[in-house]
């Protein structure tokens, strides 16, 4: 009776704690795939005007944000790794020799994370934010020459 309480006990506490674990893996991978994304450093940043501030974000950074608008997120990983690596060389040809360009002369429209979560909801945009994520680092610093 006592060992059959005891395997009770554990199959409770497997049960309770599993989605616990589960969701502590899939946030850990994603927060550190979000501090690679914010620690590249190109030297090429873009200027956001916000409603509230102005906001110097790295090439790389703000790619994350307008991505999910122009490249599906079912698409295979490749073919989303070929679009960062055009938006980019596009980007960095209408910089020029500048260190910095204002995203308002940039043919992308940024979208913030929030926005993206309200629209999608907070996990399904986690889901596409890491697949993006993935290809901007798998392509750091990648132009078409």
């Amino acid at each position: 009776m006592k060992n059959k309480n005891l395997e009770n006990l554990i199959y409770v506490l497997l049960i309770l704690f599993t989605p616990l674990f589960v969701t502590q893996i899939i946030n850990g991978r994603q927060i550190d795939s979000m501090n690679k994304l914010c620690k590249l450093d190109t030297g090429k940043d873009v200027l956001i005007q916000g409603e509230n501030a102005n906001i110097l974000v790295d090439v790389e950074q703000y790619m994350l944000g307008v991505l999910p608008d122009i490249v599906e997120c079912n698409n295979s990983d490749k073919y989303i790794e070929a679009q960062v690596v055009a938006i980019r060389t596009n980007i960095y040809a209408l910089m020029g020799e500048n260190n910095i360009i204002n995203a308002a002369k940039l043919p992308y429209t940024y979208t913030f994370a929030e926005e993206y979560m309200e629209r999608w909801g907070s996990s399904k945009y986690r889901v596409i934010e890491e697949k993006f994520i993935k290809a901007i680092i798998n392509t750091e610093g990648k132009i078409i020459e």
